[in-house]
């Protein structure tokens, strides 16, 4: 992607480091600071003496892993910005011409999903069609005793160890059980994470997923009388 970034120095010859240029994924074609940034590179320039005229397009290639996104179209984004006086700042955001679609792997309700777990690995999923006013039970079992997992839900976006709707409670546990008790209607999201063994396999592991939505068990109200 090639972004004008005509600029102008007031020095005989002038180098600038860093000229930012930073990728970014959003749910719009318009950037925002709430966007995913997934990478950024810094891009040393050199300048020659001002002359009035705009410096030579800059061009700048970012390969990056995409991070683990909700199941919908995202627009790429990239974004430039440096120390150097810029003429012109409304041409230092590209947006591309057509978003990309995510697709994480699918859950049916009331299914049973096996997978394989690496030591140290991280799984993310997706629940679709949940109804709403229900209670989302997402458990996990794998078939070693020795994992140490994790379980993280969320509901329209993929959950993270800082942000998630509901986690699994057991500490240092193979099995987990994540509860929503109260579902929105749309999709959740689940990230299954392991962080080490207790033995000294470094094999896989089978994990199977299980995924409910179960009707929310009213709160019991019983009359009780004392004697004194």
């Amino acid at each position: 992607m090639v972004l004008p970034n005509p600029v102008e120095s007031i020095l005989m010859v002038f180098e600038c480091c860093p000229n930012l240029f930073a990728a970014y994924l959003s749910d719009d074609p318009a950037w925002s600071i709430d966007d995913e940034e997934i990478e950024q590179t810094c891009r040393r320039v050199t300048l020659n003496a001002h002359n009035g005229n705009p410096s030579n397009d800059l061009e700048q290639t970012i390969t990056s892993m995409a991070p683990p996104l909700a199941s919908k179209d995202w627009w790429t984004i990239v974004r430039s910005r440096s120390n150097i006086r810029d003429l012109n700042l409304e041409n230092n955001i590209g947006i591309a011409t057509s978003p990309s679609r995510s697709e994480l792997p699918e859950i049916v309700l009331e299914t049973v999903e096996t997978f394989s777990m690496p030591v140290d690995g991280t799984k993310f999923f997706r629940v679709s069609d949940v109804d709403p006013s229900k209670t989302l039970v997402v458990s996990i079992t794998s078939d070693t005793d020795a994992d140490f997992n994790e379980v993280y839900v969320s509901f329209d976006e993929v959950p993270s160890l800082a942000e998630f709707g509901a986690s699994g409670r057991e500490f240092l546990r193979a099995d987990q059980i994540a509860t929503i008790p109260q579902t929105n209607e749309g999709s959740y999201y689940i990230m299954v994470r392991n962080t080490g063994r207790s033995d000294t396999s470094t094999n896989p592991s089978q994990v199977c997923i299980y995924t409910q939505d179960c009707p929310q068990t009213a709160n019991a109200r019983t009359k009780m009388s004392f004697d004194i």
